[in-house]
């Protein structure tokens, strides 16, 4: 995850040819990247994580971001509001789709 928040930084070149890493703001901006990073994994996790849940119990999964088209594997989950909602049915399809 390192390399990850290294490559991150490295984009920024104002932190990255004025301020030393050990400068309050490269600190900062250090650890709203690692925060953003690891929440980015977190939410991949438990998208991952529902969909095989919801799978096994034989739940249907709906989602806005696929225009409202039936999830049929983790990636297409939404994983913050920007991904709109999920609609969770025992149902084939949604009434509205």
């Amino acid at each position: 995850m390192s390399e990850i928040i290294n490559g991150l930084l490295g984009l920024l070149p104002s932190v990255r040819d004025h301020h030393a890493p050990t400068s309050p703001l490269y600190g900062f901006l250090k650890s709203l990247v690692r925060q953003e990073v690891e929440r980015e994994f977190a939410a991949r996790e438990t998208a991952a994580g529902l969909h095989a849940h919801f799978a096994k119990l034989g739940v249907n999964l709906f989602a806005q971001k696929i225009n409202w088209g039936k999830v049929e594997a983790p990636e297409q989950m939404p994983t913050s509001y920007h991904d709109g909602t999920l609609f969770v049915s025992a149902r084939s399809s949604v009434l509205w789709g």
